[in-house]
């Protein structure tokens, strides 16, 4: 697949053709000997560029989810599964908070639907919540993501958790958070 993205300093060609040498004489239907994930981007929308924002300002949650390309992501997802890797979905923290939660779930349940052969994970965090005073609500706010995900036919990824820093919590604390939230989140895998 060959993809040509223009950029304000002259175009970007991204071509995938050249992976294929590295395949040799691999039989399509033979599967990966380990699990791979790989991790894919969004892509927006044209109309993204008419808006004003940098890589220091990518617009709100609102805005970005707005401007996604949902058939071209998913065609990303597509070429990438197909493969024989899983997709990491929703992983990048800092892409994944400019990108809000709503997008996020949605992009974990299509990404779901695809049915991809490698399956995926997803990161599962607290994002949603407005605030979290509380170790239990942090524990139950994983929780919730990680029922998302797993419903969607992946496996959820425990994202690192800053505000159990902003709690002023110490070692054994932080042990016993993400212990809460495996004990939490029930039978299946999960990656913390």
């Amino acid at each position: 697949m060959k993809i040509v993205v223009e950029l304000p300093d002259g175009p970007l060609e991204i071509d995938d053709d050249r992976w294929r040498d590295l395949r040799g004489d691999a039989d399509d239907d033979s599967p990966l000997p380990r699990l791979c994930y790989a991790a894919a981007h969004v892509v927006m929308d044209a109309a993204y560029t008419g808006i004003d924002h940098s890589s220091d300002r990518p617009g709100s949650a609102a805005e970005i989810a707005a401007h996604l390309d949902w058939d071209a992501t998913m065609a990303i997802r597509q070429r990438i599964g197909g493969t024989g890797m899983g997709i990491a979905e929703a992983m990048d923290t800092a892409q994944r908070f400019d990108l809000g939660w709503n997008a996020a779930r949605e992009l974990i349940e299509r990404t779901g639907r695809l049915g991809l052969p490698g399956g995926f994970c997803a990161g599962a965090s607290t994002d949603h919540l407005q605030a979290a005073e509380t170790t239990t609500r942090l524990v139950d706010g994983v929780v919730e993501q990680i029922d998302v995900i797993r419903k969607a036919g992946g496996v959820a990824v425990v994202l690192p958790m800053p505000r159990l820093c902003q709690l002023g919590l110490g070692e054994d604390e932080f042990v016993e958070v993400y212990a809460d939230i495996a004990r939490a989140a029930g039978d299946g895998p999960l990656i913390v």
